[in-house]
């Protein structure tokens, strides 16, 4: 790893909302914004123009949401898995740990990966 992005927008749901403090107060230095979905789909033009990183902890809808924001405008995204969602952390080779998500979500390496469609709605 490089580095660590400057800012990050962190989106969450009731449940991913236990992440928010641990993902605010990062290690890393890194000045996180964070909102719930509620809140992100009131203002999602103006939080969009505003971050280049978003991460985000919620159901999948939630996360199908947020990633397809971030094709369209070419932002880069993180995942912060729920408990439950075991089966995303596993196809993404993500993290268990909450404090290694947090630093792989955060960090400015970028990778591209390859996003499957069906029907025109991103299929995980």
């Amino acid at each position: 790893m490089n580095g660590y992005v400057e800012s990050a927008l962190f989106i969450y749901n009731e449940e991913g909302k236990e992440y928010e403090d641990a993902v605010v107060k990062n290690p890393h230095g890194v000045t996180v914004t964070s909102v719930s979905i509620e809140e992100f789909n009131e203002k999602t033009a103006e939080f969009l123009n505003t971050f280049s990183h978003v991460l985000v902890a919620a159901e999948l809808k939630v996360v199908k949401q947020v990633m397809q924001h971030s094709i369209d405008l070419n932002l880069t995204m993180d995942l912060l898995p729920l408990p439950e969602q075991k089966t995303l952390r596993r196809s993404y080779l993500l993290p268990k740990y909450l404090g290694e998500m947090i630093s792989l979500g955060l960090c400015d390496e970028a990778i591209e990966l390859d996003i499957v469609y069906c029907n025109d709605t991103i299929f995980f």
